[in-house]
């Protein structure tokens, strides 16, 4: 429950405060909610591996729909090879969820691959609409992204199952 909480206060903050400018509260968010998620893992060393290998595949379809211009940010927003400061920053904060609130998902790649082809457009509808990012004109666009996190979901799923252990309870 926490994890969740901590992850859809985070997704607005992050989203809100690039769209509004509020620097730096979009940037820190993510390495916050690590840093507490630490603080509450029974092993924090995996957990941080997890976070980080995790976070590293989204920045990566995130990076390639960024450069096939799919995804376009406003040019003022601070960004290291192309990918802005608050998108890092909401990858680390997605990737603890694989430990916690979809945890659930192990063992079940094709509900993984669903949830990322429907949830990620509308995330990504969400944030353009709140000003945060422009898409791509035609429908290309959001299919790219479904299918992108189609494929790295499960991925993520199974290497965070890998790394933290697939032996755990429930999600928090």
């Amino acid at each position: 429950m926490v994890n969740v909480v901590l992850f859809q206060a985070g997704w607005f903050v992050c989203v809100l405060g690039a769209a509004r400018g509020w620097t730096p509260a979009p940037e820190l968010c993510g390495p916050v909610v690590v840093a507490l998620t630490l603080l509450l893992a029974p092993r924090a060393a995996a957990t941080l591996a997890m976070v980080l290998a995790c976070s590293a595949l989204g920045l990566l379809v995130d990076g390639t729909l960024i450069r096939l211009g799919l995804v376009v940010f406003p040019a003022e927003t601070p960004a290291l090879l192309g990918v802005p400061f608050w998108i890092a920053s909401l990858w680390l904060l997605f990737a603890t969820t694989f430990d916690g609130c979809l945890r659930w998902l192990r063992g079940r790649p094709a509900t993984a691959v669903v949830l990322g082809l429907i949830g990620s457009p509308l995330s990504y509808t969400a944030a353009e609409r709140l000003d945060a990012l422009t898409l791509g004109p035609d429908l290309t666009t959001l299919a790219a992204i479904g299918l992108g996190w189609g494929a790295m979901m499960p991925l993520q799923v199974g290497l965070a199952a890998r790394i933290v252990g697939a032996d755990r309870g429930p999600a928090s």
